[in-house]
């Protein structure tokens, strides 16, 4: 009996985990086709690596607009964003690159879905 337990609680945690690495990579995605779609010139830009993905509730509306409004020096100007969503858990992954010899880094803000991103900093 105490091992079958032990097979069920193994299998679990293997799910969770092979369900965490399903999001990270969503995760990933995204923000690459953000920066796809919003650098000013993505050609420059390499991706070094990701850090691990992350949640937050600690930002409200009036930091996810302020966020949206800061100049951000490799991107376009005018980023059209989703609606802000619901209050609640977002997600976040910081990524790392290298634009025109210089290391720079975003955090990259993601609804619960992982459906679109909603700020970055």
């Amino acid at each position: 009996m105490r091992v079958s337990r032990a097979y069920i609680l193994i299998g679990i945690a293997l799910l969770l985990l092979f369900a965490s690495c399903g999001q990270r990579q969503q995760a990933k995605h995204l923000a690459e086709q953000f920066v796809e779609q919003n650098a000013s010139d993505p050609s420059k830009l390499h991706i070094t690596n990701f850090g691990k993905l992350d949640s937050t509730r600690l930002l409200n509306d009036s930091i996810i607009e302020a966020m949206r409004r800061l100049p951000a020096p490799i991107y376009k100007t005018g980023i059209a964003y989703p609606s802000l969503p619901a209050p609640g858990k977002l997600l976040l992954i910081r990524m790392n690159y290298e634009y025109e010899g210089e290391q720079w880094s975003n955090t990259f803000y993601f609804d619960e879905g992982l459906t679109q991103v909603v700020a970055f900093k």
